[in-house]
């Protein structure tokens, strides 16, 4: 099989890109994730979700894929009843509590095979009789049949259970590979009931990090940070990464404003961080909540403690 591959700088990070087979190129995946990008990058304040985020509530006007995300973004959560948040997910594992996840149906495309016979908020249980636990489990599943086969499904609608048939087609863009027609999520069964009370004047995804450090720290025994002003910023993603954000600089130097001792930084972020003033902070670099939580914990023990750091 044909194979090319390239590797090029988008959304902040760096992409390496494999094409397999027939179908668009790389050059034409990296034009396609520049679109992306200057449409939907936190980083560029033109972008349309940029915009969007400025507007605090005003009317925006953005491009029809744009209202499509939006509108996918809102039956998401809907489908899951509001109930996934990485910052909660994360700090519930950490703390040791056992979360249950189910795939759960998103959108169903019109035109796709399953239009008319799976619908939105459908729990997806089992594919052609095996148990599918998680989403991955389930595109698998399906990707086991050729375009043309039916495929089975075992769902929960309303809190009944019913078996589904389906016969897939194939995609557009490769007619080797079979479609269903279907965007899945996840829907997460917390064994604890959290509530946030901090109001609407703290948001952004930036704040992550530390709303999972917080909510495990309080589903813990004894004071996380012991006796340490501790700040930090990061996105906290559906796997526990935390990711890249915008305007480290200015958030460490709110943090010594606000008298931290400590400032945790992603690890993409290390590098624009120390070219500021670091205001005599400790800056410590995270990749997972894991390793936050430890250096942390380190930190409490002995401020001296060697843990990963941005210098």
């Amino acid at each position: 099989m044909r194979r090319r591959s390239g590797t090029f700088r988008v959304m902040g990070t760096t992409a390496h890109v494999v094409v397999l087979g027939g179908g668009p190129g790389v050059e034409q995946c990296r034009r396609r994730l520049g679109e992306l990008e200057r449409r939907w990058s936190r980083f560029l304040p033109d972008s349309e979700l940029s915009r969007l985020n400025d507007a605090a509530g005003s009317g925006v006007q953005v491009s029809p894929q744009t209202a499509a995300l939006v509108d996918r973004a809102v039956r998401a959560w809907r489908a899951t009843s509001g109930r996934f948040d990485p910052t909660v997910l994360h700090a519930l594992r950490a703390a040791g509590y056992e979360v249950g996840e189910t795939p759960v149906i998103v959108t169903v495309a019109k035109d796709g095979a399953a239009h008319g016979i799976i619908r939105p908020s459908d729990e997806v249980l089992e594919v052609d009789g095996t148990k599918t636990p998680t989403n991955n489990e389930v595109v698998a599943a399906v990707g086991e049949h050729d375009p043309g086969d039916d495929v089975t499904f075992l769902v929960r609608r309303q809190g009944t259970e019913r078996t589904l048939t389906v016969t897939t087609k194939p995609d557009k863009d490769d007619p080797s590979v079979p479609r269903v027609g279907v965007t899945i999520g996840t829907k997460y069964d917390y064994p604890i009931v959290l509530d946030n009370n901090v109001g609407d004047q703290i948001g952004g995804s930036s704040a992550g990090t530390m709303f999972a450090l917080a909510i495990y720290d309080r589903l813990t025994p004894g004071a996380l940070t012991g006796g340490l002003k501790v700040a930090g910023t990061g996105e906290m993603s559906a796997d526990g990464v935390v990711g890249k954000i915008g305007g480290v600089q200015q958030k460490i130097s709110g943090a010594w404003r606000h008298g931290a001792n400590i400032f945790l930084v992603p690890a993409e972020n290390c590098a624009e961080a120390v070219k500021g003033d670091t205001h005599g902070l400790k800056l410590v670099k995270i990749t997972k909540l894991d390793d936050a939580i430890a250096s942390v914990e380190a930190l409490a023990d002995d401020r001296d403690a060697k843990v990963p750091s941005c210098s």
